[in-house]
């Protein structure tokens, strides 16, 4: 799911909204990090992580957490 919002926002934010890539990058990247630890940490909740490859970086966030 992670990987999806982010594939979703640098789309639509910068082929549909005509956005900077700096801004882009940064809500692209950002928005679905925020979100992970928003549902991880706050709200207990696991979302879908998607592909075994995007493991590492889901591990690194799940460090920090706990």
């Amino acid at each position: 799911m992670y990987g999806a919002v982010a594939v979703f926002l640098l789309y639509y934010l910068r082929f549909l909204g005509r956005h900077s890539w700096f801004l882009t990058l940064a809500i692209s990247l950002s928005l679905p990090i925020g979100l992970f630890f928003f549902f991880e940490a706050v709200m207990l909740i696991s979302m879908p992580q998607g592909m075994s490859f995007t493991q590492p970086a889901f591990d690194l966030m799940y460090d920090i957490i706990y």
